[in-house]
């Protein structure tokens, strides 16, 4: 005689049997967000999403195995067959393991794309060795095993799914539901690429995978798509090239040139960027590589603001009011006002700006900044070009980090008398500054 407990059962798969399959979901959907991606076994909806719910509450391979507990096995084939991404998404693994040589190419593959999206299921990779003559690949079944075998670092499973028939090329809509509602996010998702061999080697990226990053380039990723670096604390753009120059991961360098990736950067993270990268953490020999292909010391031929409209992105609301640049209101007022009778500034648009994210919003700011500190290579790129023209705000980034000498070497074309008036009007306002010059 049937239970109630049963009949529940049955009644649940009987609905299943003609409900739409859910969409695959996963850390393969959601590669910019990169705390997700290291912490998403915490996140049992990035896994599952709405389809945690109703029937799917009652299926459960716990306390005992679910085929064991229904009476009409080709019922629950059907669910199976039709549904294998859930059942994996759920951990039926020893239901679907029971019907496993009863279950299409298809539904194996998309079963396999949901389990192994959890570290404690990362030996049925090895499923995908044994079986991979017999599976059937989606676009979405194949990214999302692609990516967690670059995750779990199996170069074997991924370099098996590359090697099939399937066409890496495909279209993927990565975008899904917002794991938090955000509008915003999904409109950042759309700038994103959405070819599945590109999704493969974003993720190789985001894990440092050497291997993986050749391997996706090899099967045709593009080595200059948009990278979006989305954590709790930070919000970054990025190309290919700087993403791995922040992380300091000089072998990806190498083999992204090596295969294309723009040395002048991208529209999407900032013309520049990878140069300004490389300037910034003192590597001068790659940044003048970059320079000899086609970076440059200047502003990319692109419109800029005059003036900088109050809340917009170069401006961070701090503590002490507004902030420009890393200055408040106040400093870049009085450069303009009493600075700029002594010196001709020229206005912030026509120099060559970038943002540096952090868990304060971040701030923008030029190349000239972060070498007038150091004399000889400041010398150096002048050299190369760099415009030592000097803004009002990076004046008062000089005066921030007291670099005297440097201030006095760009103000030396103006004569030994407007210098001193320079210092005087600093000192006026900071009384050490340049004190032991004069």
């Amino acid at each position: 005689m049937t239970t109630f407990y049963d009949a529940n059962l049955h009644e649940a798969l009987t609905r299943l049997v003609t409900e739409e399959p859910a969409v695959s979901r996963g850390w393969f959907r959601w590669l910019h967000n990169h705390f997700l991606g290291n912490h998403g076994d915490r996140f049992q909806r990035l896994v599952v999403g709405k389809y945690a719910e109703g029937d799917w509450l009652v299926l459960s391979d716990s306390p005992e195995s679910l085929h064991k507990r229904v009476a009409d096995q080709e019922l629950l084939l059907k669910v199976l067959n039709r549904h294998a991404y859930l059942a994996g998404a759920r951990q039926l693994k020893g239901t679907v393991l029971a019907y496993w040589d009863r279950l299409d190419g298809l539904a194996q593959a998309s079963f396999l794309a949901a389990v192994t999206e959890r570290s404690e299921s990362k030996q049925c990779l090895d499923m995908v060795v044994t079986h991979i003559k017999h599976l059937e690949f989606t676009p979405e079944s194949l990214c999302q095993l692609a990516c967690n075998a670059v995750k779990y670092n199996r170069l074997d499973v991924l370099e098996l799914l590359l090697s099939g028939t399937a066409d890496l090329t495909s279209h993927i809509d990565r975008s899904g539901d917002s794991i938090n509602g955000n509008s915003w996010e999904l409109d950042g998702v759309a700038m994103l690429s959405h070819r599945l061999i590109d999704m493969i080697l974003e993720a190789a990226l985001i894990w440092s995978r050497t291997e993986a990053v050749v391997l996706a380039l090899k099967s045709g990723a593009d080595p200059n798509i948009p990278i979006w670096e989305l954590q709790r604390s930070c919000n970054v753009k990025h190309s290919p090239l700087s993403y791995v120059m922040s992380l300091k991961l000089m072998d990806l360098v190498e083999i992204l040139l090596q295969y294309g990736a723009s040395p002048s950067g991208t529209t999407y993270a900032g013309k520049n960027l990878e140069l300004n990268e490389a300037i910034s953490k003192g590597w001068d020999e790659l940044a003048e590589r970059l320079i000899a292909n086609g970076a440059s010391l200047k502003p990319p031929d692109t419109k800029k603001p005059c003036s900088i409209a109050r809340g917009s992105e170069h401006e961070v609301i701090g503590p002490g009011g507004p902030y420009f640049f890393g200055h408040f209101r106040e400093d870049l007022l009085w450069a303009h006002n009493v600075i700029g009778k002594l010196i001709p500034l020229v206005p912030i648009a026509e120099k060559q700006t970038l943002y540096w994210a952090n868990a304060q919003g971040g701030q923008y700011r030029t190349i000239l900044c972060g070498l007038v500190c150091n004399i000889d290579r400041f010398k150096r790129y002048e050299a190369l070009g760099l415009d030592t023209r000097l803004t009002a705000q990076e004046f008062c980034s000089i005066v921030k980090c007291k670099s005297s000498e440097g201030l006095s070497y760009l103000l030396s074309k103006y004569g030994d008398d407007v210098r001193d008036k320079v210092f005087a009007a600093i000192r006026e306002r900071n009384p050490e500054f340049g004190a032991a010059e004069v």
